[in-house]
């Protein structure tokens, strides 16, 4: 057999890498030419006027008005992916004990907030409770159903 030198090796083994990056280089190109960018912007559903019809809603805890907001607000499309609109489910939810829907929305607030950046409109007023502010008011609604469920044996307060 031949012998090979190390020369024709080391060219050999330099044009495979090179031939190796090309082809991936093209592929990325490829790949990425195929795929349209997602942009992902924030809703804004519950604009400034939004928010401030639902200032005195939450401030005298309407439930009747309440329930008209929220009716419209998860009427409009994208109200899932706006933080404020998330904010006056929430608070409504939690106005009635609606535990289930409270926790979807405190979830959605935060993982707004925390993975996309998303802050609250400045004009709630009083200033709109962070996520974990929900949670602990959550928390006491909780408490409170399991203490009319003992004193009551009703396990359906607040739920629909």
């Amino acid at each position: 057999m031949k012998r090979i030198s190390r020369r024709y090796l080391l060219v050999g083994s330099i044009a495979l890498i090179l031939l190796a990056l090309g082809g991936y280089g093209v592929w990325q190109y490829l790949e990425q030419k195929s795929t349209p960018p997602v942009s992902v912007r924030p809703a804004f559903v519950c604009t400034d006027a939004t928010v401030e019809k639902a200032n005195p809603i939450i401030a005298n805890n309407d439930l009747t008005a309440y329930a008209k907001l929220v009716d419209d607000i998860k009427a409009k499309d994208g109200y899932d992916r706006d933080v404020n609109c998330q904010y006056i489910v929430a608070r409504y939810s939690l106005a009635i004990s609606d535990v289930t829907q409270a926790k979807k929305s405190i979830d959605a607030i935060r993982t707004l907030q925390d993975t996309k950046g998303y802050g609250y409109n400045t004009n709630f007023e009083p200033q709109a409770m962070s996520p974990k502010e929900l949670d602990a008011v959550l928390d006491g609604v909780k408490a409170n159903q399991a203490t009319m469920e003992k004193q009551n044996g009703d396990t359906t307060y607040g739920e629909k």
